[in-house]
């Protein structure tokens, strides 16, 4: 099967960072870039959790770009199902402000099927140890499985100033004319429009077929510039 259903040309992208952690805001970037941008999947996480991993990978033929549930938790399957595909690990500033944000969040929506499936518990509250250690693995297992190959994985944290430069130059994307989408402000709203397929907007984009792109991300593997990012 190819690694890519003609949609746009660009080559699939993953957000591997638990909810809770700027995965939003990865989400408008990504539409912001001219991605076709799939809708939270939670309702797949029943299935992934049980190994049905098919139903996942078909919900993936018609999008190009994913981020929250299911596809943290199979990031070795996706890899190899899509060896061209690249990865985003987004990460707050540490486990404390993650599991903060995280009990928030439930304070608002309640008990949700999606966290008792991911984390074993209904409400992140007094479960500080269990969730933080979570979070922390899973980092941990991400960073590991791409040690050495930083064109496959970006990790980013917007809490500490990583932004459009980042995130562009690993993607081989022009750094849009929009404002970064900074967690907690209206543009990183779910409703945020995409942006229609195939017409003008403020975006330069490169395509993924551009020479040049690869050169793009070969610079930002060799560079060091890492404000609040890394490629692993």
């Amino acid at each position: 099967m190819p690694t890519l259903d003609p949609i746009n040309g660009k080559d699939r992208v993953f957000g591997l960072g638990l909810n809770k952690t700027g995965t939003t805001t990865l989400g408008v970037c990504l539409r912001t870039l001219g991605y076709r941008h799939a809708p939270f999947a939670g309702k797949l996480l029943p299935a992934v959790k049980q190994g049905r991993l098919d139903e996942a990978f078909e919900f993936a033929t018609a999008y190009e770009s994913f981020e929250d549930w299911p596809w943290p938790l199979m990031y070795r399957e996706l890899e190899e199902r899509y060896p061209e595909a690249r990865f985003i690990l987004t990460t707050r500033s540490d486990s404390e402000a993650w599991y903060e944000s995280l009990c928030l969040h439930a304070e608002r929506t309640g008990p949700t099927p999606e966290r008792s499936l991911v984390y074993g518990f209904d409400r992140p509250q007094g479960h500080a140890l269990e969730h933080k250690r979570f979070y922390e693995e899973h980092n941990q297992a991400v960073l590991a499985h791409f040690a050495g190959r930083p064109e496959s994985l970006l990790h980013v944290c917007w809490d500490k100033g990583a932004s459009w430069p980042q995130l562009c130059a690993f993607l081989g994307e022009d750094i849009p004319r929009q404002r970064f989408p900074r967690p907690g402000t209206e543009a990183t709203d779910d409703a945020a429009p995409q942006p229609a397929s195939g017409s003008d907007s403020d975006v330069t984009r490169s395509r993924a077929d551009d020479p040049g792109n690869a050169a793009k991300r070969s610079a930002w593997a060799d560079s060091g510039d890492s404000a609040g990012a890394s490629a692993t």
